[in-house]
């Protein structure tokens, strides 16, 4: 059950290099730590399943290397953490992902199916679900936990086969493949600390100027967070912020003067505080609230509606997913181009790659007027001509 030596690790991956696909799941502790705490690692080579305890002196290298060699398919389900403490860890690209999560959306079984759900529909067998909440740091496991991590690779693969026969019959490996494209960037794993300004919850309303300072405030905690790795608000809690941002000290006795709240103690990042709150104060760049491009007119508005639902029915219609399809804000953003100038639809997300393959047509001549949309009351379905 377990590849304890550096030598059966390392004939482990050679034969997944030889096979060419391996099943990758991780379990993990995300609390009391910024980036999380990688407890156990479960592989599978078709009915070879296998646990890696990194909190061993294994040597890890022959594993990553895997990860990102192109020639071996690694297949995982929502491995968007897994894949994310993998690259922290050793900083390496991984190469050649399959999401059986994202596949499943590609078949119209929803956006987040879970991986007792997927493996329910498609194999028919019912997982036991009881170790979730386990904690994984501990040793020795118990065998109920070990049971249960190696059920999390021990199916993938059979699912892997079935999804991939399912997408060739609709032709949809490539749309698959475009949209899994964004584990092979960099920047996926890297956070803008600018971006955290986003992560501040129940943001009141404020000025420009006090929402310049947050968004300073919320960048130096993010990168004093991950330098040291902490939690966010183990640094400064949201409402620290917020309350700051409102105040603007420049000075360290005037930040000393703030009535934090409870257990917040800024006195030891007071100089750090205090140069955020200056820069945001100089600075002249405001992070928008809104991230996609509104309409904000009737027409604009009457329009979304209808192409909201009709996109809707169209997804419905061709077995897949809508969210995988599009967000509301996309659609949104379609429409605040189409408002500007017809000519600007084709600058939007869903007249581009798969999806325009898919919908391009369909969304043009929905704005023409050129489709009809109809109920058959005897069968429920949706008519579209």
């Amino acid at each position: 059950m377990y590849l304890k030596t550096d030598i059966e690790l390392e004939q482990f991956c050679n034969e997944a290099k030889k096979r060419g696909l391996i099943a990758l799941d991780l379990e993990f502790i995300p609390e009391n730590t910024y980036y999380p705490r990688l407890a156990l690692i479960q592989v599978a080579i078709d009915s070879n399943s296998q646990l890696i305890d990194p909190l061993s002196k294994i040597n890890l290298v022959p594993l990553y290397n895997i990860v990102s060699d192109e020639s071996v398919i690694k297949i995982v389900h929502a491995g968007t953490q897994d894949l994310a403490i993998l690259y922290h860890n050793c900083g390496i690209l991984p190469k050649s992902i399959f999401d059986t999560q994202i596949a499943c959306s590609f078949l119209n079984m929803g956006l987040q199916t879970s991986y007792g759900s997927m493996i329910q529909e498609l194999l028919g067998i019912t997982l036991k679900k009881a170790e979730s909440y386990s904690d994984w740091m501990r040793r020795p496991l118990s065998k109920n936990q070990e049971n249960y991590a190696i059920e999390d690779v021990k199916f993938l693969t059979d699912a892997y086969i079935l999804l991939m026969e399912k997408l060739s019959e609709k032709d949809r490996f490539n749309w698959l493949k475009e949209d899994l494209h964004f584990y092979e960037t960099a920047d996926f794993y890297k956070t803008d600390p600018f971006l955290a300004f986003y992560k501040v919850k129940r943001r009141p309303k404020m000025s420009s100027k006090n929402i310049l300072v947050l968004q300073h405030l919320a960048a130096w905690r993010e990168e004093e967070a991950q330098r040291r790795n902490l939690p966010r608000k183990r640094v400064l809690s949201d409402d620290s912020l917020i309350l700051i941002s409102k105040i603007t000290p420049v000075n360290q006795s005037g930040l000393e003067n703030l009535k934090m709240p409870s257990g917040d103690n800024p006195k030891k990042y007071a100089k750090e505080i205090v140069d955020a709150v200056v820069a945001g104060l100089k600075s002249e760049k405001v992070l928008s609230e809104q991230k996609n491009i509104r309409t904000k007119t009737v027409k604009g508005n009457n329009l979304f509606e209808f192409l909201y639902f009709s996109l809707k029915s169209y997804c419905l219609q061709n077995e897949i997913s809508m969210e995988r399809f599009a967000k509301r804000g996309e659609i949104e953003e379609l429409c605040a181009f189409y408002e500007k100038s017809e000519e600007l639809i084709c600058q939007s997300k869903l007249m581009q790659g798969w999806r325009g393959e898919f919908a391009g047509k369909f969304i043009t001549k929905s704005i023409n007027g050129e489709v009809n949309i109809s109920f058959n009351p005897v069968t429920s379905d949706i008519l579209i001509k």
